[in-house]
């Protein structure tokens, strides 16, 4: 085992080292593809692990953190920035070239915050007044120096 995931204490927190992982590791950015595909075993090697109580977790929240390697290697080389804010992924920047693959990946767009997002299915949010990011940023304990990945460098 390599560690990549060492103290991480949820599978929130093991799903943004991923991210900031396969950010790094990504043969897009001209590195070695092993690094990748040990990150990526050893992501899917987590749910066995009694501290994250994966079993114990919704099937919707299970098939998330499943398909979450995907999702985020599919963003690769897009040239977006990305935030994981909780358990909702936000992508933003210029997407509009990559609506249709967003969506088709169950991204929804939330106009006001011109960003896409995707979450687990049974996590809504049912406020008629949506926060501002600062505030979003500030329920979960984050501010944006330390969640925005660009997952391409700028030409």
């Amino acid at each position: 085992m390599y560690d990549f995931f060492n103290g991480c204490l949820s599978l929130n927190e093991v799903k943004q080292r991923y991210l900031t992982y396969a950010c790094r590791f990504h043969p897009v950015k001209g590195q070695d593809p092993i690094q990748l595909f040990m990150t990526r075993m050893e992501y899917h090697q987590i749910p066995r692990d009694p501290v994250y109580a994966f079993q114990q977790c919704s099937p919707d929240i299970q098939a998330d953190y499943l398909n979450f390697p995907d999702v985020v290697d599919k963003l690769i080389g897009w040239q977006l920035e990305v935030e994981m804010i909780g358990s909702w992924l936000w992508v933003y920047g210029n997407t509009y070239r990559h609506r249709e693959a967003l969506n088709q990946m169950c991204f929804i767009y939330e106009k006001i915050k011109q960003a896409w997002y995707y979450r687990p299915a049974s996590y809504r949010s049912f406020n008629s007044n949506p926060l501002s990011w600062e505030k979003i940023r500030a329920l979960h304990g984050r501010n944006s120096s330390q969640s925005i990945i660009l997952l391409k460098d700028p030409e």
